[in-house]
Parts: C-alpha cells; sequence; structure tokens
C-alpha cells in the first residue's frame, strides 16, 4: 500500500496501526492522536459520496439488461494487498456484515469484511470461467487476518498452479 500510494497509504497504515492498538487497549497517546486527526481529515474532504454515486451509476447501465452477457462486480469494503487464501464467499446484491451491531455503536463499526487483492483476483477469474453470475450485482470476501501487504505485480509464472505462455 505505501508503494503504490506513497504518503496516502503510509497514513492509512499509520491509522490501521493506531486503530489496532485502541482496539487492543494498548493505544498510545500518540495512537489517539493519529486516530482523531485521521477520522477528522476525511469528515471534513469526504468523497466517498462521489465514488459511490459514480459506482451506482456505472450499475445503473448494467442493471436489468437483457440484450448482452454482463456481470458487475465490487469490491468487498476492505478490499486491499494481501496474501492468497485461495477461498473466498460470494454475496449478491447485499454488502455483507459479520457479528451483531453493538449498542451505541455504528452499524458498521467491526463488521465489516474484505478481501485480498489476490483472492479477489481468483473470484473473478472464476465468474469469467463459470458464468454463475450472469446479470448480477455481486461481491467477494474472505478471510483477511493475515494482513500482510502481497506483491502489487505478478506475473501468471509466479502465481501458485500458473502455467505462464
Amino acid at each position: 500500500m505505501e508503494e503504490r500510494l506513497g504518503i496516502i497509504g503510509d497514513a492509512l497504515r499509520s491509522y490501521r496501526n493506531a486503530r489496532i492498538a485502541q482496539q487492543a487497549g494498548k493505544a498510545t497517546d500518540e495512537d489517539l492522536r493519529k486516530i482523531e486527526k485521521y477520522e477528522a481529515d476525511i469528515k471534513s474532504k469526504d468523497m466517498a459520496a462521489d465514488f459511490i454515486k459514480a459506482g451506482r451509476t456505472a450499475y445503473m447501465f448494467f442493471e436489468g439488461r437483457t440484450d448482452f452477457s454482463w456481470s458487475f462486480v465490487s469490491p468487498s469494503a476492505l478490499y486491499r494487498p494481501g496474501k492468497r487464501t485461495g477461498t473466498y464467499e460470494v454475496s449478491v446484491d447485499d454488502m455483507v456484515l459479520i457479528g451483531e451491531q453493538k449498542q451505541g455503536e455504528n452499524i458498521f463499526e467491526g463488521r465489516l469484511t474484505g478481501i485480498s487483492v489476490a483472492d479477489m483476483a481468483i473470484a473473478i477469474a472464476d465468474e469469467v470461467e463459470g458464468r454463475k453470475l450472469v446479470g448480477k450485482h455481486w461481491s467477494a470476501w474472505g478471510d483477511i487476518r493475515d494482513d500482510t501487504p502481497g506483491k502489487a505485480y505478478l506475473t501468471l509464472d509466479s502465481v501458485e498452479g500458473g502455467s505462464g505462455p
């Protein structure tokens, strides 16, 4: 993330590490300052609504169309580089949340699902080959507990089971 996003990736990683420390009850004053600053910046410069509207607009082009085969994939909320696990779950027309909402917490707090870029690529390839989700808006999610960044660029020969040209 840091390599591809530069200072933005650094800030995301720093924020994530501070949140993990906070959840574990080990946050320092510096961690708490990082969390407060990052969240304040996001709230004051939030362009997520524009991104969501653009995605929804693109999907509306496909929705209800039967004159050609299509499949519309949206990555799960916590889509990021990481190790390939080889497993994933598919959801159609839903954002999957795990666990129960706790009293007083945001509906999404600690409940969002994610998937590594490597596993998302496999999910997309499986759909291209299997065509099980034609005419559907879908997403895939899986185990992201190991958040070790994976390689951003791979060749077919470097992927387990790859056959290369």
